[in-house]
Order: structure tokens, then C-alpha cells, then sequence
């Protein structure tokens, strides 16, 4: 399904003063604490008018349930394989996959899919990942800030009233996604104390309030000692 309106960059603003901070968590987005998964999609490319073929497999207590994304929107498909025969330019795009059982869900990393060989393009579908990700800082947490995204993909103009809040992915080093925190829309900062020892990756997307979520930020780097 095309969205033409998906958000796109983030420009310099000035950072929020609100000394408030409401931050809620995602409990449905929070890592499964059984489901690992044994296997995944690589990025692809396929040709036009051919069939796309994405397999997934997780383990994990009871019966695990699969659902697909594209471009942080549910296909409203289901099972452990994804396919999609006679491709086009709008199905290019990053798919995710989501397994998931009594004890929640696992939200994979993603993977890119490009179509050659088709006409046109995928802009309107893919939002483009911010420039601007803030920093990190801090001996044993992470303090993230970002800028008020200003545009859509588009190019029309993003209002601030249109957007809802930022969603900031904490991964680990092969993607995968272990916690999802969420702040709300004129909260554009985040501190996480008291973060174990290792190394911590973390994206950032913006989602508008029609339910739109922008592709994921370049990632940022947090070490632990």
C-alpha cells in the first residue's frame, strides 16, 4: 500500500525546554524474553514482475505467530514466509518481521528490498533517514537528542501539531531490536541510566499523527565499560 506522506528529515531547531519528561514504554514492542530467531531475510534485489520470496524462523515456548512490516507499517500479512508476486517499484522498500507469543514480541532488524528493471521509484513509500541524530554521552548511560523534523518525504511542509511522538530503538550489534521507548511529540531528548556493561546501539524515527512512521536514523554508538 503507497503513502505519499511519510516523514522525512530533521532540521536544527532549538531543543525543548519542558523540564517534564513523559516517556512511556512500548510494552508491546519489548523484546519476548524466549523468542531468539534462528533465521532471517538478507537485503535483496529482485526484478520487476518477478515473485518476492522472505522467510523467517524463531524459536521460542508456545505457538509463535509472524506478522509483516514495510516501511514501519504492518502488511497485514502473516506466517513465516512473505511473498509477493509480480513486484513493482512499491514494493521496494525495508521489511521487518515481528514473531510473537504469550510472552510478547521480537521486532527483527530490517532488511532492503529493491526492484530493478521497473520505471519510477519508491520515494513516495520509503520516508529518508534524518542526518541529524543527536549525541551520546556519559560514563554507564546514554543521553540522546534530536531536532524537530520539518519536512515530509515528499517535500511538503511538516507542521508541529502533525507530528505525535519519536520512537528511539535501542539494538543490539546485528539489529535486532531489544526495547522500543517512546516520547511524546514536544519531547525531543532521552537518558538512559544505569546501562549495563557492553556496547549500545540506538535509532530514532519520528511517527506523524496519522499513524506514519519515518525510516529509522543512522545509527548511534553508546560503549559501556
Amino acid at each position: 500500500m503507497a503513502i505519499s506522506h511519510r516523514i522525512a528529515k530533521h532540521a536544527s531547531g532549538a531543543a525543548c525546554t519542558l523540564a517534564l519528561l513523559f516517556i512511556t514504554f512500548l510494552s508491546q514492542q519489548a523484546l519476548a524474553s524466549d523468542i531468539k530467531w534462528n533465521s532471517l531475510p538478507s537485503d535483496t534485489t529482485i526484478s520487476a514482475g518477478g515473485t518476492l520470496t522472505l522467510s523467517a524462523s524463531a524459536s521460542g515456548s508456545g505457538t509463535i505467530k509472524y506478522s509483516w512490516r514495510k516501511d514501519g507499517n504492518y502488511l497485514g500479512k502473516t506466517g513465516s514466509t512473505l511473498s509477493i508476486k509480480s513486484v513493482d517499484s512499491s514494493d521496494a522498500g525495508l521489511y521487518q518481521v515481528v514473531a510473537s507469543n504469550s510472552t510478547g514480541k521480537n521486532f527483527s532488524r530490517q532488511f532492503e528490498v529493491k526492484v530493478s528493471g521497473s520505471s519510477g521509484g519508491s520515494s513516495t513509500t520509503e520516508p529518508k533517514p534524518s542526518t541529524d541524530t543527536g549525541s551520546l554521552g556519559g560514563s554507564g548511560k546514554a543521553i540522546l537528542s534530536w531536532d524537530k523534523p520539518v519536512e515530509r518525504e515528499n517535500g511538503d511542509k511538516l507542521n508541529w501539531d502533525e507530528i505525535d511522538s519519536y520512537r528511539i530503538y535501542h539494538t543490539n550489534g546485528s539489529g535486532t531490536i531489544n526495547r522500543v521507548y517512546e516520547t511524546v511529540f514536544w519531547k525531543r531528548d532521552l537518558t538512559l541510566n544505569d546501562l549495563p556493561k557492553g556496547t549500545h546501539y540506538f535509532r530514532i524515527s519520528t511517527v506523524d499523527t496519522t499513524g506514519n512512521e519515518s525510516q529509522m536514523t543512522g545509527l548511534l554508538t553508546k560503549k559501556i565499560w
